[in-house]
Protein backbone atom coordinates (compact mmCIF):
# COMPACT_ATOMS: atom_id res chain seq x y z
CA UNK A 1 0.00 0.00 0.00
CA UNK A 2 2.47 2.18 0.29
CA UNK A 3 3.55 2.85 -3.09
CA UNK A 4 5.29 6.04 -4.32
CA UNK A 5 3.48 9.47 -3.93
CA UNK A 6 4.56 12.24 -6.09
CA UNK A 7 5.58 15.07 -4.14
CA UNK A 8 2.60 17.60 -4.43
CA UNK A 9 1.84 16.25 -8.24
CA UNK A 10 4.48 19.35 -8.44
CA UNK A 11 7.96 20.12 -9.43
CA UNK A 12 8.87 23.99 -8.84
CA UNK A 13 11.01 25.84 -11.19
CA UNK A 14 11.63 29.50 -9.88
CA UNK A 15 9.74 30.50 -6.72
CA UNK A 16 8.95 34.05 -6.44
CA UNK A 17 9.22 35.37 -2.61
CA UNK A 18 7.96 31.69 -1.47
CA UNK A 19 9.27 30.51 2.08
CA UNK A 20 9.53 26.44 0.42
CA UNK A 21 11.07 24.75 -2.23
CA UNK A 22 10.02 21.45 -4.17
CA UNK A 23 12.75 20.14 -6.48
CA UNK A 24 12.39 18.28 -9.72
CA UNK A 25 12.24 14.76 -9.39
CA UNK A 26 11.30 14.88 -5.41
CA UNK A 27 8.95 11.82 -4.83
CA UNK A 28 7.37 11.02 -1.77
CA UNK A 29 6.01 7.76 -0.41
CA UNK A 30 3.04 7.19 0.88
CA UNK A 31 2.91 6.28 4.01
CA UNK A 32 0.20 4.21 5.97
CA UNK A 33 -1.16 5.43 9.19
CA UNK A 34 -1.04 3.44 12.28
CA UNK A 35 -4.33 2.43 13.61
CA UNK A 36 -6.82 4.68 11.71
CA UNK A 37 -8.86 2.93 8.66
CA UNK A 38 -11.85 3.57 6.25
CA UNK A 39 -14.62 1.25 6.04
CA UNK A 40 -16.63 0.74 3.04
CA UNK A 41 -20.55 -0.45 3.48
CA UNK A 42 -21.97 -2.17 0.72
CA UNK A 43 -24.05 0.70 -1.72
CA UNK A 44 -27.17 -1.57 -0.93
CA UNK A 45 -27.16 -0.93 3.04
CA UNK A 46 -30.25 1.04 4.26
CA UNK A 47 -29.87 3.91 6.89
CA UNK A 48 -31.40 2.13 9.41
CA UNK A 49 -29.02 -0.58 8.76
CA UNK A 50 -26.66 1.46 8.55
CA UNK A 51 -27.45 3.34 11.74
CA UNK A 52 -27.86 -0.20 13.66
CA UNK A 53 -24.01 -0.68 12.26
CA UNK A 54 -22.53 2.46 13.80
CA UNK A 55 -24.43 1.08 16.93
CA UNK A 56 -22.95 -2.19 16.65
CA UNK A 57 -19.10 -0.64 15.93
CA UNK A 58 -19.56 1.84 18.83
CA UNK A 59 -19.83 -1.44 21.12
CA UNK A 60 -16.90 -3.13 19.83
CA UNK A 61 -13.83 -3.42 21.87
CA UNK A 62 -11.30 -5.65 23.17
CA UNK A 63 -10.16 -5.08 26.62
CA UNK A 64 -9.68 -1.34 26.76
CA UNK A 65 -9.70 -1.11 23.08
CA UNK A 66 -12.46 0.18 21.29
CA UNK A 67 -13.58 1.82 18.00
CA UNK A 68 -13.01 5.66 17.42
CA UNK A 69 -15.40 6.63 14.69
CA UNK A 70 -13.89 10.26 13.26
CA UNK A 71 -15.85 10.90 10.10
CA UNK A 72 -18.80 9.44 8.05
CA UNK A 73 -19.06 10.06 4.67
CA UNK A 74 -22.21 9.21 2.37
CA UNK A 75 -21.82 10.21 -1.70
CA UNK A 76 -24.64 8.48 -3.17
CA UNK A 77 -23.95 4.42 -3.27
CA UNK A 78 -20.82 5.12 -1.69
CA UNK A 79 -21.32 4.87 2.07
CA UNK A 80 -18.29 5.00 4.71
CA UNK A 81 -16.53 6.15 7.41
CA UNK A 82 -12.82 6.72 9.12
CA UNK A 83 -11.97 4.97 12.40
CA UNK A 84 -9.18 4.89 14.69
CA UNK A 85 -8.79 1.46 16.41
CA UNK A 86 -6.58 -0.92 17.19
CA UNK A 87 -5.49 -3.37 14.48
CA UNK A 88 -6.62 -6.34 17.06
CA UNK A 89 -10.54 -5.07 16.15
CA UNK A 90 -10.02 -5.20 12.54
CA UNK A 91 -11.44 -9.13 12.19
CA UNK A 92 -14.25 -7.90 14.13
CA UNK A 93 -15.34 -5.23 12.33
CA UNK A 94 -14.81 -7.60 8.83
CA UNK A 95 -17.17 -9.63 9.65
CA UNK A 96 -19.64 -7.76 10.03
CA UNK A 97 -22.51 -7.86 7.28
CA UNK A 98 -22.57 -4.41 5.88
CA UNK A 99 -18.54 -3.86 5.72
CA UNK A 100 -17.43 -4.36 1.92
CA UNK A 101 -13.81 -3.58 2.98
CA UNK A 102 -11.68 -2.08 5.14
CA UNK A 103 -8.36 -0.27 4.09
CA UNK A 104 -5.61 1.11 6.04
CA UNK A 105 -6.02 5.38 5.69
CA UNK A 106 -2.54 6.58 4.32
CA UNK A 107 -0.65 9.80 3.70
CA UNK A 108 -1.08 11.75 0.61
CA UNK A 109 0.28 14.97 -0.90
CA UNK A 110 -0.23 17.76 -3.35
CA UNK A 111 1.23 16.92 -7.09
CA UNK A 112 2.88 19.81 -7.58
CA UNK A 113 -10.91 22.87 -23.47
CA UNK A 114 -17.16 23.34 -27.69
CA UNK A 115 -19.99 24.26 -29.32
CA UNK A 116 -20.57 27.15 -31.54
CA UNK A 117 -18.51 30.11 -29.71
CA UNK A 118 -19.76 34.07 -30.16
CA UNK A 119 -17.59 36.46 -28.85
CA UNK A 120 -13.55 35.35 -29.68
CA UNK A 121 -11.29 37.57 -27.92
CA UNK A 122 -7.83 37.07 -28.46
CA UNK A 123 -5.04 37.88 -25.74
CA UNK A 124 -1.74 38.66 -25.60
CA UNK A 125 0.00 36.79 -23.03
CA UNK A 126 3.14 35.12 -21.87
CA UNK A 127 1.59 31.77 -20.22
CA UNK A 128 2.43 29.12 -23.00
CA UNK A 129 -0.05 27.18 -21.43
CA UNK A 130 -2.94 28.89 -22.07
CA UNK A 131 -1.83 29.83 -25.68
CA UNK A 132 -1.65 26.46 -26.75
CA UNK A 133 -4.85 25.02 -25.65
CA UNK A 134 -6.26 27.79 -27.78
CA UNK A 135 -4.98 26.63 -31.01
CA UNK A 136 -4.44 22.76 -32.94
CA UNK A 137 -0.85 23.89 -33.45
CA UNK A 138 2.45 24.09 -31.97
CA UNK A 139 3.33 28.00 -33.51
CA UNK A 140 1.33 30.32 -31.83
CA UNK A 141 3.10 31.07 -28.34
CA UNK A 142 1.78 33.83 -26.96
CA UNK A 143 -1.67 34.60 -27.96
CA UNK A 144 -4.79 32.82 -25.71
CA UNK A 145 -7.96 33.04 -27.96
CA UNK A 146 -11.28 32.59 -26.19
CA UNK A 147 -14.84 32.60 -25.96
CA UNK A 148 -16.06 35.63 -23.73
CA UNK A 149 -19.44 34.92 -23.51
CA UNK A 150 -18.56 31.46 -22.06
CA UNK A 151 -15.49 32.28 -19.99
CA UNK A 152 -16.94 30.56 -16.58
CA UNK A 153 -20.27 32.65 -15.77
CA UNK A 154 -22.10 30.68 -13.05
CA UNK A 155 -19.52 27.97 -12.64
CA UNK A 156 -18.21 27.04 -8.99
CA UNK A 157 -14.96 25.23 -9.24
CA UNK A 158 -13.79 23.53 -6.24
CA UNK A 159 -10.26 23.44 -5.11
CA UNK A 160 -9.49 20.31 -3.19
CA UNK A 161 -5.99 21.20 -2.06
CA UNK A 162 -4.06 22.92 0.45
CA UNK A 163 -6.21 25.85 0.38
CA UNK A 164 -6.81 29.32 -1.62
CA UNK A 165 -5.60 32.53 -1.28
CA UNK A 166 -8.61 34.05 -1.97
CA UNK A 167 -7.22 37.35 -1.32
CA UNK A 168 -4.92 37.54 -4.09
CA UNK A 169 -5.80 39.87 -6.78
CA UNK A 170 -6.29 37.81 -9.92
CA UNK A 171 -9.40 36.80 -8.27
CA UNK A 172 -11.01 40.20 -8.52
CA UNK A 173 -13.25 38.39 -5.52
CA UNK A 174 -14.05 35.51 -7.08
CA UNK A 175 -12.37 32.96 -4.84
CA UNK A 176 -14.29 32.13 -1.65
CA UNK A 177 -13.64 29.89 1.67
CA UNK A 178 -15.09 26.48 2.21
CA UNK A 179 -13.99 23.91 4.71
CA UNK A 180 -10.70 22.87 6.25
CA UNK A 181 -9.93 19.20 7.17
CA UNK A 182 -7.03 19.64 8.36
CA UNK A 183 -5.81 18.98 11.91
CA UNK A 184 -4.68 22.48 13.73
CA UNK A 185 -5.88 24.62 10.56
CA UNK A 186 -9.23 25.40 11.20
CA UNK A 187 -10.09 27.78 8.16
CA UNK A 188 -9.39 27.34 3.87
CA UNK A 189 -6.53 29.89 3.55
CA UNK A 190 -3.35 28.75 1.69
CA UNK A 191 -0.61 28.68 3.61
CA UNK A 192 1.41 26.34 1.16
CA UNK A 193 0.92 27.97 -2.29
CA UNK A 194 -0.23 24.88 -4.12
CA UNK A 195 -3.82 25.42 -3.78
CA UNK A 196 -3.96 29.05 -5.02
CA UNK A 197 -1.34 28.12 -8.16
CA UNK A 198 -3.98 25.78 -9.25
CA UNK A 199 -6.90 28.07 -8.48
CA UNK A 200 -5.35 30.67 -10.80
CA UNK A 201 -4.77 28.37 -13.59
CA UNK A 202 -8.46 27.78 -13.45
CA UNK A 203 -10.34 31.15 -12.71
CA UNK A 204 -7.74 33.85 -12.68
CA UNK A 205 -8.12 36.71 -14.80
CA UNK A 206 -3.92 37.19 -15.68
CA UNK A 207 -3.70 33.02 -15.19
CA UNK A 208 -6.72 31.59 -15.66
CA UNK A 209 -8.68 29.91 -18.48
CA UNK A 210 -12.09 30.47 -17.05
CA UNK A 211 -11.49 34.05 -15.95
CA UNK A 212 -15.14 34.56 -14.80
CA UNK A 213 -15.81 31.33 -12.96
CA UNK A 214 -15.79 31.17 -8.74
CA UNK A 215 -13.41 28.75 -7.11
CA UNK A 216 -14.19 27.38 -3.60
CA UNK A 217 -11.08 26.03 -1.13
CA UNK A 218 -11.63 23.03 -0.03
CA UNK A 219 -8.67 22.24 2.45
CA UNK A 220 -7.71 18.87 2.50
CA UNK A 221 -3.81 19.34 2.75
CA UNK A 222 -1.72 21.21 5.19
CA UNK A 223 0.61 23.92 5.11
CA UNK A 224 3.56 21.70 4.14
CA UNK A 225 1.31 20.17 1.54
CA UNK A 226 0.92 16.41 2.92
CA UNK A 227 -2.58 14.85 4.33
CA UNK A 228 -4.25 12.02 5.04
CA UNK A 229 -6.90 10.25 2.77
CA UNK A 230 -9.57 10.37 5.54
CA UNK A 231 -9.76 14.29 5.21
CA UNK A 232 -9.45 13.77 1.67
CA UNK A 233 -12.42 11.72 1.11
CA UNK A 234 -14.12 14.25 3.29
CA UNK A 235 -13.11 16.93 1.12
CA UNK A 236 -15.05 14.85 -1.87
CA UNK A 237 -17.68 14.33 0.24
CA UNK A 238 -18.67 18.06 1.09
CA UNK A 239 -18.25 18.36 -2.62
CA UNK A 240 -21.06 16.19 -3.50
CA UNK A 241 -23.26 17.39 -0.75
CA UNK A 242 -22.78 21.32 -1.13
CA UNK A 243 -21.67 21.66 -4.76
CA UNK A 244 -23.37 24.90 -6.56
CA UNK A 245 -23.71 23.74 -10.04
CA UNK A 246 -23.12 23.67 -12.97
CA UNK A 247 -19.75 22.72 -10.96
CA UNK A 248 -16.22 21.02 -11.76
CA UNK A 249 -13.57 20.20 -8.75
CA UNK A 250 -9.81 19.95 -9.00
CA UNK A 251 -7.70 17.69 -7.40
CA UNK A 252 -3.93 17.83 -7.67
CA UNK A 253 -2.91 15.38 -5.02
CA UNK A 254 -2.26 11.95 -4.41
CA UNK A 255 -0.78 9.06 -3.38
CA UNK A 256 -0.80 5.00 -3.19
CA UNK A 257 -3.42 3.25 -4.69
CA UNK A 258 -6.95 3.65 -2.38
CA UNK A 259 -10.03 1.95 -3.58
CA UNK A 260 -11.95 4.31 -1.21
CA UNK A 261 -10.65 7.24 -2.49
CA UNK A 262 -11.32 5.96 -6.25
CA UNK A 263 -14.89 5.11 -5.12
CA UNK A 264 -15.88 8.49 -3.45
CA UNK A 265 -14.42 9.78 -6.37
CA UNK A 266 -16.88 7.74 -8.99
CA UNK A 267 -19.56 9.01 -6.80
CA UNK A 268 -19.21 12.47 -6.60
CA UNK A 269 -19.28 12.45 -10.26
CA UNK A 270 -22.51 10.49 -10.08
CA UNK A 271 -23.50 12.67 -8.06
CA UNK A 272 -23.53 16.14 -10.89
CA UNK A 273 -19.71 17.43 -10.57
CA UNK A 274 -17.11 16.65 -13.20
CA UNK A 275 -13.46 15.83 -11.28
CA UNK A 276 -10.22 17.19 -12.61
CA UNK A 277 -7.34 14.65 -11.37
CA UNK A 278 -3.38 15.07 -11.63
CA UNK A 279 -1.82 12.12 -12.96
CA UNK A 280 1.21 11.55 -10.81
CA UNK A 281 4.73 12.66 -11.10
CA UNK A 282 6.93 9.66 -11.43
CA UNK A 283 7.21 8.93 -14.91
CA UNK A 284 5.54 5.36 -13.80
CA UNK A 285 1.91 3.80 -14.50
CA UNK A 286 -1.00 6.45 -13.26
CA UNK A 287 -3.08 3.60 -12.43
CA UNK A 288 -0.85 2.60 -9.12
CA UNK A 289 -1.65 5.96 -7.94
CA UNK A 290 -4.92 7.21 -6.31
CA UNK A 291 -7.54 9.06 -6.85
CA UNK A 292 -5.73 8.79 -10.30
CA UNK A 293 -7.34 5.68 -11.26
CA UNK A 294 -10.53 6.73 -10.41
CA UNK A 295 -12.45 5.47 -13.79
CA UNK A 296 -15.16 8.53 -14.06
CA UNK A 297 -12.84 11.52 -13.55
CA UNK A 298 -10.45 13.16 -15.97
CA UNK A 299 -6.89 12.20 -14.91
CA UNK A 300 -4.65 14.66 -16.69
CA UNK A 301 -1.11 13.93 -17.90
CA UNK A 302 1.79 16.64 -18.07
CA UNK A 303 3.27 18.03 -21.48
CA UNK A 304 5.94 20.63 -21.82
CA UNK A 305 6.04 23.39 -24.40
CA UNK A 306 7.49 21.69 -27.36
CA UNK A 307 4.68 18.86 -26.88
CA UNK A 308 6.92 15.92 -25.22
CA UNK A 309 5.39 14.26 -22.22
CA UNK A 310 6.92 15.95 -19.29
CA UNK A 311 9.63 13.95 -18.24
CA UNK A 312 8.47 13.69 -14.94
CA UNK A 313 4.84 12.93 -15.90
CA UNK A 314 2.76 9.70 -15.30
CA UNK A 315 1.23 7.87 -18.22
CA UNK A 316 -0.94 4.57 -18.75
CA UNK A 317 -4.43 3.40 -19.35
CA UNK A 318 -5.53 5.79 -16.40
CA UNK A 319 -4.36 8.96 -18.47
CA UNK A 320 -7.50 10.74 -20.24
CA UNK A 321 -5.98 13.43 -21.77
CA UNK A 322 -2.68 15.49 -21.81
CA UNK A 323 -2.34 19.24 -20.77
CA UNK A 324 -0.15 21.81 -19.81
CA UNK A 325 2.43 21.23 -16.87
CA UNK A 326 5.41 22.54 -17.52
CA UNK A 327 6.95 25.66 -16.47
CA UNK A 328 3.50 26.95 -15.27
CA UNK A 329 3.21 30.76 -14.15
CA UNK A 330 -0.34 31.28 -11.77
CA UNK A 331 -1.01 32.99 -8.55
CA UNK A 332 0.98 32.17 -5.36
CA UNK A 333 0.73 33.29 -1.68
CA UNK A 334 2.68 36.09 0.27
CA UNK A 335 0.77 39.17 -1.10
CA UNK A 336 -1.86 40.13 -3.43
CA UNK A 337 0.06 40.17 -6.96
CA UNK A 338 2.56 36.85 -5.81
CA UNK A 339 3.00 34.66 -8.65
CA UNK A 340 5.50 31.60 -9.18
CA UNK A 341 6.32 29.13 -12.28
CA UNK A 342 6.37 25.56 -11.50
CA UNK A 343 5.76 22.14 -13.00
CA UNK A 344 3.92 19.08 -12.24
CA UNK A 345 1.07 16.87 -13.54
CA UNK A 346 -0.44 19.37 -10.58
CA UNK A 347 -0.71 22.12 -12.97
CA UNK A 348 -2.17 20.53 -15.97
CA UNK A 349 -5.31 19.16 -14.48
CA UNK A 350 -6.21 22.61 -13.48
CA UNK A 351 -5.88 23.30 -17.44
CA UNK A 352 -8.89 20.37 -17.87
CA UNK A 353 -10.33 22.02 -15.23
CA UNK A 354 -10.69 25.56 -16.22
CA UNK A 355 -11.94 24.39 -19.85
CA UNK A 356 -14.86 22.62 -17.78
CA UNK A 357 -15.57 25.16 -16.53
CA UNK A 358 -15.75 27.37 -19.74
CA UNK A 359 -18.15 24.33 -21.22
CA UNK A 360 -20.38 24.39 -18.70
CA UNK A 361 -20.89 28.19 -18.84
CA UNK A 362 -22.13 27.57 -22.03
CA UNK A 363 -23.87 23.65 -21.26
CA UNK A 364 -25.15 24.29 -17.85
CA UNK A 365 -27.49 21.29 -18.14
CA UNK A 366 -25.30 18.80 -19.17
CA UNK A 367 -23.81 15.73 -17.31
CA UNK A 368 -20.25 14.85 -16.08
CA UNK A 369 -20.15 11.95 -18.94
CA UNK A 370 -21.00 14.67 -21.37
CA UNK A 371 -18.12 16.26 -20.24
CA UNK A 372 -16.15 13.78 -20.42
CA UNK A 373 -16.66 12.78 -24.12
CA UNK A 374 -16.82 16.33 -24.56
CA UNK A 375 -12.91 17.45 -23.00
CA UNK A 376 -11.77 13.97 -25.04
CA UNK A 377 -13.27 14.80 -28.67
CA UNK A 378 -12.37 18.27 -29.04
CA UNK A 379 -8.85 17.01 -27.74
CA UNK A 380 -6.49 17.61 -30.47
CA UNK A 381 -5.00 14.21 -31.78
CA UNK A 382 -1.32 12.78 -32.45
CA UNK A 383 0.75 15.86 -30.87
CA UNK A 384 2.34 14.47 -27.92
CA UNK A 385 5.15 13.10 -28.15
CA UNK A 386 6.41 9.83 -26.68
CA UNK A 387 2.97 9.93 -24.49
CA UNK A 388 4.01 6.24 -22.63
CA UNK A 389 2.46 2.94 -23.41
CA UNK A 390 -0.80 2.61 -22.76
CA UNK A 391 -1.76 6.68 -22.91
CA UNK A 392 -3.84 8.36 -25.56
CA UNK A 393 -2.22 10.81 -27.89
CA UNK A 394 -4.81 13.64 -27.04
CA UNK A 395 -3.86 17.51 -25.93
CA UNK A 396 -6.46 19.32 -24.15
CA UNK A 397 -8.00 21.81 -27.14
CA UNK A 398 -11.01 24.66 -26.45
CA UNK A 399 -10.83 27.31 -29.73
CA UNK A 400 -12.95 29.93 -30.70
CA UNK A 401 -14.29 30.59 -33.92
CA UNK A 402 -16.39 33.82 -35.01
Amino acid sequence: MASYLLAALLVAVALNGANCVFTPGEIKRSEPIEGQYIVVLHPNVSDDARQKHMFTVESVQDGEDRVEIRRQYSIGSFKAYSTRMNPSLLGRLRNLPEVKYIEQDQTVHALGVVGVPQACVEETTDLWGLARISHRENIVKDKFIYDDDYNGQGVHAYIIDTGVYTSHNDFEGRAEPGPSYVSGEPDSEDGNGHGTHVAGTIVGFEYGIAKKATAIAVKVLSQYGSGTYEAVIAGINWVAANAKKPAVANMSLGGGFSQAVNDAVDAAVASGVMFAIAAGNGASNACFNSPASAKDGLTVGSTDSTDDRSYFSDYGECIEVFAPGSNIKSAWIGSPSATNTISGTSMAAPHVAGVVAQYLSQYPTNTPKQVYDDIRSTATPDKVYNPGTGSPNLLLFRGCEE
